[in-house]
């Protein structure tokens, strides 16, 4: 048996452009602990923000889901206009976290059946004037990616153990060795 429990916030936002952002966030317990993400990733489920955003201009169509998953300030499932770019959807998701690969951003897309993934380099895009940020389509994922760690947090702090403690005993030791 499988359960869910939901806690929901609702609120807008007047952008400077005359446009209303509103959103609706929330806690929600996944249902099985299992899940995946789009990418098959299970670590990036491990939060209980459950998200829903609304940001859009009707007179260029009508709103498009796409989703926003990783190291952003806010994941979560984005309504957006059908003209909206990639830099822009990580605009409104509150930017990216201090730990976020931006050298291996990718986009998930489904075009007529077929799973398409494409990687973008945003370092690369911010830098050169001429990259334009990609579009994004309706039903696209967004994933922005954490920074693997070269060494644990438990290596560290072992290590730092280790380095500490033979510090005191070699300071002992010298310390001995001339009584």
């Amino acid at each position: 048996m499988y359960k869910t429990s939901l806690w929901f916030r609702f609120s807008w936002t007047l952008a400077f452009s005359g446009n209303l952002l509103f959103s609706l966030s929330g806690f929600a317990v996944p249902t099985r602990p299992e899940m995946e993400d789009a990418f098959g990733n299970k670590d990036l489920l491990t939060s209980r923000e459950a998200s829903v955003y609304i940001y859009g201009d009707p007179s260029l169509g009508e709103l498009m889901p796409v989703r926003v998953l990783g190291a952003v300030q806010r994941a979560g499932m984005y309504h957006i206009s059908p003209a909206t770019d990639l830099l822009t959807l990580l605009s409104l998701a509150g930017g990216t976290l201090e730990n976020a690969n931006l050298e291996s951003v990718k986009i998930k897309r489904i075009t007529k059946g077929n799973e398409s993934v494409i990687e973008i380099d945003l370092e690369d895009m911010v830098e050169d004037v001429n990259e334009v940020s990609p579009l994004l389509q309706d039903g696209d994922t967004v994933l922005i990616p954490n920074q693997k760690k070269i060494f644990s947090d438990n290596f560290m702090q072992t290590f730092a153990l280790i380095t500490g403690l033979a510090t005191i005993f070699g300071t002992l030791a010298v310390g001995l060795n001339a009584i």
